[in-house]
């Protein structure tokens, strides 16, 4: 099932590349078409199609023979391990993520209880602004809410 598999994951690959190579292809030629005089519109047109050509090669996932056989299993082991590894990071990155949101509450609610000790500060001073002041007696409860 994992060779079907790997087999399958390499022929999608493949023909992906194939795809976007002549989708590539295509946008440049037709971009230099555009600008290009008649005569090296030809010339160019030559250079096109005999030296930047795609290479095709056939194949098919259920014929193997030995010669192609081994490399096509050592490009397949190749692919595999790549995405493996790249899970591998993927799982790790995640959990950084994940450890960075926890990061991310605790210091919201050490942010809202600064907040709040700072209001606290603040009723504190105007408190012992009135103490020395004579108005209040250290002894009475007039801080709002904490007494």
């Amino acid at each position: 099932a994992v060779v079907s598999t790997q087999s399958t994951g390499f022929q999608r690959v493949y023909d992906n590349a194939v795809e976007v190579a002549l989708l590539e292809r295509a946008t440049i030629i037709d971009s230099i078409e555009e600008n290009l005089p008649p005569a090296k519109l030809t010339s160019f047109l030559r250079f096109i199609k005999t030296r930047c050509s795609p290479r095709q090669v056939y194949y098919d996932d259920d014929i193997v023979d030995e010669e192609d056989g081994s490399e096509l299993h050592r490009y397949t082991q190749q692919t595999f391990d790549v995405v493996k590894g790249m899970q591998g990071q993927f799982t790790v990155l995640a959990s950084h993520l994940e450890r960075m949101g926890g990061l991310q509450e605790q210091i919201d609610l050490q942010t809202k209880q600064i907040r709040e000790l700072r209001t606290v500060v603040k009723e504190l001073k105007g408190v012992v602004k009135e103490i020395r002041r004579g108005q209040v007696s250290p002894y009475s409860q007039t801080v709002t809410g904490h007494g």
